[in-house]
This record gives C-alpha cells, sequence and structure tokens, in this order.
C-alpha cells in the first residue's frame, strides 16, 4: 500500500545524497529509558558523596522518575537531578525518610466516584493509593475488580498501580498511611468517624470529600 509524504523542495533534494534514511522515534530502535535512570542515579550518588560523603544506592525508580515528569518541569535529567538531591538534603535536615517526602501512602475510605476520582491525580503524582469501600461496598468492589478496574459510575478505568480493597482490610492499610480521605455519604460520616478512630494515629491529616448535610447535637450542620 502505497503512502503519500509531503516534505519541502530544500529538504528533498537533500535527501537523494543518501542511499538510506532510518526514521527512529523514541524507544523504536533502542529502548534507552533505564539508561535515563542509571545517568540520574550515578550524577546522584557523586554529588551526595562529594558534599555529605554519604553513600547513596540507585534511589531513583522508573517509578520516582515517571512520577517527577507526569508533574511537569522535570523533563531534563539535570532538573530529576536536582530535585531529588534538594529532597535528600530536606530529608537529612529532617529526619525524615527520603521515601515518605517523595511519596506518600494515601487511603482513601469510600469507592463511589468521588473517592475514587480523587484517586486518579493522587496515583498520577507518584502516591502510594488504596481505596477501601465501605461495609455497603463489598460487591461493587468485587465488581470494579473483575472488570479490570472499570469504575461503573465514572466510565473509566482506574489505574493499576490504584490498590481497591474490600472494608476487610482496612486494619491492614491503615498501619502505615500518612493520609486519610473521607469520601463515603454523609449519612456515612458518623460510622466512618468511629471505624478510623479505631487506627488513627496522632497528626495524620484527614481529608473530607464528603459533601451534604448531617444532623449534629440536633442541629441541621453542613458537611
Amino acid at each position: 500500500m502505497t503512502k503519500e509524504m509531503f516534505i519541502s523542495d530544500d529538504i528533498s533534494q537533500k535527501i537523494q545524497k543518501f542511499d538510506s534514511i532510518i526514521f527512529d522515534c523514541d524507544g523504536v530502535l533502542v529502548d534507552i529509558r533505564n539508561s535515563y535512570d542509571h545517568a540520574i542515579n550515578k550524577t546522584i550518588s557523586a554529588i551526595m558523596k562529594e558534599l555529605f560523603n554519604d553513600e547513596i544506592g540507585d534511589i531513583v525508580t522508573s517509578k520516582i522518575h515517571f512520577g517527577l515528569k507526569s508533574v511537569g518541569g522535570f523533563n531534563d535529567e539535570v532538573a530529576v537531578v536536582y530535585a531529588i538531591v534538594m529532597t535528600l538534603v530536606a530529608s537529612k535536615k529532617s529526619e525524615i525518610k527520603f521515601e515518605k517526602l517523595i511519596m506518600s501512602k494515601i487511603l482513601i475510605i469510600g469507592a463511589g466516584a468521588m473517592g475514587s476520582a480523587f484517586s486518579i491525580p493522587c496515583a498520577e503524582n507518584n502516591n502510594d493509593v488504596t481505596i477501601i469501600g465501605s461495609v455497603l461496598e463489598n460487591d461493587f468492589i468485587s465488581s470494579i475488580k473483575s472488570n479490570k478496574n472499570l469504575h461503573p459510575s465514572l466510565n473509566v478505568i482506574l489505574p493499576n498501580n490504584i490498590k481497591i480493597e474490600k472494608f476487610e482490610k482496612i486494619s491492614v492499610v491503615a498501619d502505615t498511611v500518612d493520609l486519610i480521605v473521607v469520601a463515603v455519604s454523609s449519612a456515612g460520616i458518623d460510622w466512618a468517624g468511629d471505624e478510623i478512630s479505631k487506627f488513627y494515629k496522632a497528626n495524620t491529616p484527614i481529608v473530607l470529600l464528603t459533601k451534604g448535610l448531617s444532623i449534629i447535637d440536633d442541629q441541621l450542620t453542613t458537611l
């Protein structure tokens, strides 16, 4: 099958001097993605060794690299190295592990449209995200997982790096979370509060996505 190609007269004259032309889009002929990560890790190791006499291993994984690039502004290796070195320095100063600064573990309670939609940008920004359904959503969770993460309300496939679990797994998932997101209906707020109190650790932030009205102390209160 013949395909037409439009090129300028100037280019047309120049290419007549060649015997063959190879078209190479990134990754078509040679997959060099691993070389980027390797070069970044070697550079970071050299900098940290020179500045702090620290032996840093291969700390930048492909997942971290992709997470940085997905937020914009980190499309070249110099910017990625700078960001990681600054994060490592901050980690040393604050005594917070590097992994905690670069990635957060987020627990979303409620598998409805709002919580599930919120999970997507969280995962795209390199966070470890788990959606836990309420006690009323076990069949709903099973349906999502059996349909390759297709969320019926959103009509989108949730990314594979988002974990989706039934409520029975909450005690295991909640053990080391950095952020709790409550995405149940207003009627389920009291239930969610009771369940969170069973595993909540001081200073863990809670984000409330719920909207609506509730009765608190015999008063109609907005959420």
